[in-house]
């Protein structure tokens, strides 16, 4: 079992068990927490070896975070989390909803003293399918539903929304957030307010999907600020959530790109060669998007 002053000297070590990647480090502010675990879903990190990972290195385990894609879909997930001490593990999941998890999913992570899922949803219908392709809407929207119902019921989880901010989606900005402010009140109603938001997840790099190249980001401003009074006047429970991240993403577009023309050209080639391999149309899933970079 590694030990407190072990760990303190591999805060970033990562080593790698049965195709996790496991990073083991310590908080000043968890530093009650003997073990914490990262691991990752991506699929050419899981090596087929998760028994490498021995019952000793786990039975003190205290703090899990499991990141995607969809880790929770691949097969050794539950092997590996049915030999955790649940009772005493805080675990944190992060998932792109694209399936509808199943009771006994459910029903195991329901053992854990604390689960946190964290849904990465970046748009709605078509926005939400051009984005994260093969993805669908119908699909995405009954998984986060499902887990919110846990959470209505549940007092150990937790549903939190996790966007990432491009200029793929930032057209669509106060679109997505009308829809997790209507579908966390309908479903939890008092309780939505513990439903936390990442703020200031904006992506940079690629650097041709980097939000503040969309021409039209003064209309965006405007309406941003526009929304956030608009939210200050609203009935529903969570709004504190939206009206910060819509502070940053008024703040994102402040920042000047170094080069404007380099990225742009490349997103131009990027999209005609996703479009064409995929069969899709930005023009025809996201016409907002289109809009604003091919008729400025």
């Amino acid at each position: 079992m590694l030990r407190q002053n072990t760990l303190m000297n591999t805060m970033k070590h990562l080593m790698r068990y049965e195709g996790y990647t496991v990073q083991q480090r310590v908080d000043d502010i968890l530093d009650k927490i003997s073990k914490r675990i990262k691991l990752s879903s991506k699929e050419e990190e899981f090596l087929g070896k998760y028994d490498n990972i021995s019952d000793d290195d786990l039975k003190d385990l205290q703090y899990l975070k499991i990141t995607g894609g969809e880790p929770m879909l691949h097969p050794d997930f539950t092997k590996f989390i049915e030999r955790l001490n649940h009772s005493q593990v805080v675990v944190e999941i992060y998932t792109n909803a694209s399936w509808v998890p199943k009771k006994k999913l459910l029903n195991m992570l329901l053992k854990f003293k604390f689960c946190n899922i964290y849904v990465s949803i970046d748009g709605t219908g078509t926005v939400q399918e051009y984005m994260r392709h093969n993805s669908n809407w119908d699909i995405t929207e009954k998984s986060v539903r499902k887990w919110l119902e846990m959470m209505k019921i549940h007092d150990n989880v937790r549903i939190d929304w996790a966007p990432t901010w491009s200029l793929m989606n930032g057209n669509y900005y106060i679109e997505i957030c009308n829809w997790w402010l209507k579908t966390i009140n309908e479903i939890l109603n008092n309780k939505s307010y513990k439903c936390c938001v990442v703020t200031r997840n904006f992506l940079l790099y690629p650097e041709h999907y980097r939000m503040n190249l969309l021409p039209n980001q003064n209309e965006l401003k405007q309406k941003a600020e526009k929304y956030i009074m608009k939210l200050k006047n609203s009935s529903y429970s969570g709004v504190e959530n939206i009206i910060e991240m819509t502070e940053e993403y008024i703040k994102f577009f402040e920042v000047e790109p170094k080069n404007e023309i380099i990225p742009k050209n490349a997103y131009y080639k990027t999209t005609q060669v996703l479009d064409e391999i995929r069969n899709q149309s930005l023009k025809e899933m996201m016409p907002l998007t289109y809009e604003a970079m091919y008729n400025e």
